[in-house]
């Protein structure tokens, strides 16, 4: 989210406009944090996967168009230290906030800038990767014009585009939402005020369907919950639903927007939804028999999931290869997943069927062989990624042990089928594929180690971002008092005894078999378990590095 929103079409200069929308933000900012689908890694990833040849990330320029107080590019910029970042938003605060933060990491690669969108020139030059989230449906016509202006004249040649935005059908039920608390908080205008009552409101609609089971009451008990979890509540709610302008559209009409100004659609920043994977195939096999093109089949499974928001990645217009030589260049990618199996019974991977679980809980039985085979090497390795070759070199293994394949397969048939896996897996959303190698430890180390802005984030909150570019909630205080000391200078002893420490001085608690641990014999052997316990949990949530 960011002040960007309220920005109103002018002219440079001092606007009335700006000195509001600087005002709300000073009251009430939104912390912003890491978007992982904005990655310039999955940018270039899904370009490589529709037979595009982007930007390298590891030495490529980004700009984020409102990067609030930095908490999406800051981590890009850390863990990209050849490739440069500038993130402009119209906040003085927020970029004050990302500014502190940037210089406690002594980071030299990236520039906040308070600037409005419209102001936004050929000064700043080209960028490989443009990030505009929560911009775009809250402001107005022309500053959306104005957006789609900077990326069409800013984008480089191959570069990729990332913006998000509110969407019909979804939406429409949120627009209800927003009416009525617009309604309620109609009486003041302190920013706080407004977002309590608000929150008050849909508390309060909530409780008075009891246990009701109609439409209305399952949606209102699901924006609750939604709601409720949030770790900035109140911020959320003022600047999703309570600012001036909010401007939900049609994915197909904003794809009828894009292509007037010269840009081309070219995915969605999570394509497993689109590519009908997720569909019963009756279903998907109707809905294509209705589709003309890409654009409206997409825009049916909008309609069969009532989808209220979009990531949609753009480039310029006539760089997307011909459909018959997409997914040809995927021996850059690397590969990774979280699927797990189900079971151990069979370590053959030629042999038999083996249960796997999603990271989103959804189950499969996978009979494959080579898609078994490559599914147990990424579980292996996780949260490391593994290469193209590495995965060819065990597809050659693995088809080799297959009556059905010739001893001799002609040169290319192995490339073709790991490719044809690949691919299946990741629009199935299976397994995820990298434009670089995502940089972790396997294992934790004898002196483990992880980023300079995890150590500053375990200070502030639970909130800390992995290599992976994504927020992992470390709810455990001592997990937490640990990932503060993790500079790779400290032995599994010395990391004991920052806990017994803590603990001693009675700042942590920390219980071992329901009594205070303090208490407990071989107390120095429980301290080591513990420490054992919790970087084996950091180091599998992708935290530590090598």
């Amino acid at each position: 989210m960011s002040a960007l929103r309220q920005a109103t079409f002018g002219t440079k200069g001092e606007r009335s406009t700006d000195r509001t929308v600087r005002e709300l933000y000073d009251r009430l900012p939104y912390p912003a944090g890491p978007k992982p689908f904005s990655h310039p890694d999955r940018l270039a990833t899904i370009a490589v996967l529709y037979g595009m040849d982007p930007p390298r990330i590891d030495c490529c320029r980004v700009l984020e168009l409102g990067c609030s107080d930095g908490g999406n590019i800051i981590p890009m910029a850390l863990n990209l230290p050849s490739s440069s970042f500038l993130g402009i938003d119209l906040s003085s605060r927020q970029i004050e906030m990302g500014a502190r933060l940037i210089g406690k990491l002594d980071l030299g690669n990236i520039e906040l800038r308070e600037m409005n969108i419209l102001d936004v020139n050929a000064k700043l030059g080209q960028f490989d990767y443009i990030l505009a989230h929560g911009v775009f449906s809250w402001v107005t016509q022309p500053v959306q014009d104005k957006l789609l202006e900077i990326i069409q004249e800013r984008l480089s040649p191959t570069g990729v585009a990332f913006v998000s935005y509110n969407t019909f059908p979804g939406w429409h039920s949120n627009q209800v939402m927003r009416d009525m608390m617009l309604y309620h908080c109609r009486a003041t205008s302190d920013p706080r005020k407004r977002a309590e009552r608000s929150v008050e409101l849909v508390r309060f609609l909530d409780d008075s369907i009891g246990k009701e089971e109609t439409a209305y009451a399952m949606f209102l008990r699901t924006f609750r919950s939604e709601i409720e979890r949030l770790p900035h509540r109140l911020s959320y709610f003022f600047h999703e639903y309570l600012a001036e302008s909010n401007m939900p559209c049609y994915f197909s009409e904003f794809v009828e927007r894009i292509e007037g100004v010269g840009l081309e659609y070219l995915s969605d920043a999570d394509p497993a939804v689109y590519y009908g994977n997720h569909l019963p195939r009756p279903m998907a096999e109707k809905l294509k028999s209705w589709a003309a093109d890409r654009i409206e089949f997409e825009q049916y499974i909008d309609f069969v999931r009532n989808s209220a928001f979009r990531r949609s990645l753009l480039c310029h217009r006539g760089v997307v290869p011909d459909q018959e030589r997409r997914f040809t260049c995927m021996q850059r990618l690397h590969a990774s997943t979280q699927t797990v199996p189900m079971d151990s019974d069979n370590d053959n991977p030629s042999e038999g069927t083996q249960k796997f679980k999603t990271s989103d809980n959804r189950t499969f039985t996978c009979d494959q062989p080579l898609s078994r085979a490559l599914l147990l090497r990424l579980v292996r390795v996780w949260p490391n990624t593994v290469t193209f070759d590495d995965l060819l070199s065990l597809s050659q293994r693995t088809s080799a042990s297959d009556d059905t394949l010739d001893s001799s397969p002609p040169f290319g048939v192995f490339d073709e089928s790991l490719t044809a896996t690949l691919r299946s897996l990741f629009f199935s959303g299976v397994i995820e594929l990298h434009a670089s190698e995502v940089q972790c430890a396997r294992k934790p180390g004898e002196r483990p180690c992880t980023t300079s802005l995890v150590r500053h984030q375990a200070t502030v909150g639970p909130g800390v971002t992995d290599q992976l570019h994504r927020t992992v909630n470390v709810d455990d205080a001592a997990a937490r008092l640990l990932l503060r000391h993790l500079d790779g200078t400290r032995d599994r002893i010395a990391l004991s005894d920052i806990l017994e420490n803590a603990v001693s001085s009675g700042r942590l608690n920390i219980k071992y078999k329901n009594k205070p641990i303090l208490e407990a014999n071989n107390l120095k052997d429980v301290l080591r378990r513990i420490v054992d316990s919790h970087l084996q949990k950091l180091t599998e949530c992708a935290l530590l590095i090598r």
